[in-house]
């Protein structure tokens, strides 16, 4: 789903260099969104992980997830965390 997202220009990920980006890493029980600071990218965040619930009827706590920014606005992060409620 990811993938789809950053095909169709929804989810704009981490670039490595013009071309190339790197917006997802996963490991045995947790998942890594990686990219910009956007609302764009917050609505899709949301869209990908509640269309994984629907698809797979696993039940992702958002209450453990975290939110965490680099040359981001702190407002911006607050409001991103209350959005995805982590």
């Amino acid at each position: 789903m990811v993938k789809r997202a950053v095909e169709i220009g929804k989810f704009r990920g981490y670039m490595i260099k013009e071309g190339t980006q790197f917006p997802i890493l996963q490991f045995a029980d947790d998942t890594m969104l990686i990219g910009d600071g956007s609302w764009e990218n917050l609505r899709t965040i949301k869209a990908i992980l509640r269309g994984f619930e629907l698809v797979s009827g696993l039940k992702i706590n958002f209450v453990k997830s975290k939110l965490i920014g680099i040359h981001v606005e702190e407002t911006m992060l607050e409001a991103g965390a209350s959005f995805l409620t982590c």
